[in-house]
């Protein structure tokens, strides 16, 4: 609250967070009803190491994790964040703000009205994003507004029952490792330093990103629209991925493969 203050290493464990801002008293200001908000302040504090794991944030009437100023490193694992009103993660820092950093794994992200993740921190240490499945976020899967410094992108599913864009970059990335996801091909999947692509080739031919990816996600998910997004026999998002990650087990706890399966849960024969 004062400046100068600071608070670090909060754990939130294994929560069920619902329908915040959708009761009797609505949205408070009209700006508020998320599931969880980490925001220091400007000019106030700052905080630091924030782990959110094995959490279930779903139906806010706004964003389902908000995340905003100063905050050091926020890790979120092993978590189902779908079907809030906005997006399912904004992260987001004003220019000079270098400590922040988020960390994203073994997460399934759908549903939501408007992105999956909403990323703009334009000093920012930036984001790693390993073995997630995102799924039929309203506006884009996984969107990079402003970035600096680190984004380490793989090993995901990017999935979309019609046509829509999977992955949105601003401007090109800094410190960029993108590849072994795995993605639904269609009309303007990529949209990258205002250019679109159609396909995973077509991609990786004009940035180099993306040279083990695989465009053929469609079919490969057990039952998406009923929340089941294990793997089927053929899906081609079956050890398509690459071990080193640090990731060694999925959404459900258990172990990666090696070669590892691409999303938040290992195929399970």
């Amino acid at each position: 609250g004062s400046s100068g203050s600071s608070i670090s290493n909060v754990q939130l464990d294994n929560l069920q967070i619902t329908d915040m801002g959708r009761g009797w008293s609505g949205q408070r200001y009209g700006s508020e009803a998320y599931g969880i908000r980490i925001q220091a302040d400007s000019g106030a504090g700052s905080i630091d190491n924030t782990t959110i794991n094995g959490c279930d944030i779903n139906g806010q009437a706004n964003t389902g994790i908000r995340v905003l100023g100063d905050t050091g490193v926020t890790h979120i694992s092993k978590s189902r964040i779908r079907s809030n009103g906005d997006s399912g993660i904004r992260f987001a820092a004003p220019a000079g703000i270098s400590s922040a950093r988020l960390l994203l794994d073994s997460s399934l992200i759908y549903n939501n009205n408007n992105d999956g993740v909403n990323f703009n921190c334009p000093d920012c240490q930036g984001l790693v994003v390993y073995h997630n499945t995102f799924y039929n976020n309203g506006s884009i899967n996984l969107g990079i507004f402003n970035q600096a410094n680190q984004a380490l992108i793989k090993n995901n599913i990017f999935y979309g029952s019609t046509p829509m864009t999977q992955l949105y970059v601003n401007a090109a990335l800094a410190g960029a490792e993108v590849d072994f996801n795995c993605y639904t091909d269609g009309t303007n999947m990529f949209g990258y330093n205002s250019v679109a692509y159609d396909t995973v080739a077509a991609f990786n031919t004009a940035t180099g990103l993306e040279s083990a990816g695989s465009g053929n996600a469609a079919g490969g998910l057990l039952d998406p629209a009923n929340g089941q997004f294990g793997l089927t026999a053929a899906s081609a998002c079956r050890s398509l991925g690459t071990p080193g990650t640090g990731i060694s087990s999925d959404f459900a706890g258990l172990p990666y493969a090696s070669p590892p399966s691409a999303g938040a849960l290992e195929y399970q024969p």
